[in-house]
């Protein structure tokens, strides 16, 4: 099951995203922008084609968000790692960190990358 539509500020940042990494790979006479931007993209359908994922990544955003601690949002924000972890070993096939490409982020990673997804309307914040 995939995701059957975006929301128009999703489907708007898509359109911009694909757009930029079209452009970039010409210039840079290389597809790893588009890579890039495929492997963004499937991690975001793997994050919500599945109601219940996505209703828990947005609960630890807005936990995240409204934590009184630094160990309420370290908390949170694992949990996002896990669940952004989870997505992109779904899009890369990878079951084990050791089975995983290179270059596919591991949970500590994706704590650097949590600033591209922006709280509650799903979208993705340029990298």
């Amino acid at each position: 099951m995939a995701v059957t539509s975006l929301g128009s500020t999703a489907a708007d940042r898509f359109e911009r995203e694909i757009r930029a990494a079209r452009q970039e790979a010409e210039k840079a006479d290389n597809a790893v922008p588009v890579h890039t931007f495929l492997h963004r993209w499937g991690v975001y359908v793997a994050l919500h084609r599945h109601p219940d994922r996505a209703a828990r990544l947005s609960a630890l955003e807005k936990a995240v968000g409204e934590a009184v601690s630094r160990a309420e949002a370290r908390a949170g924000s694992a949990g996002t790692a896990a669940l952004l972890d989870e997505a992109a070993r779904e899009v890369t096939g990878c079951t084990q960190e050791a089975t995983c490409p290179e270059g596919v982020p591991s949970r500590g990673q994706w704590i650097g990358l949590l600033g591209r997804v922006a709280p509650h309307d799903g979208t993705v914040q340029p990298g």
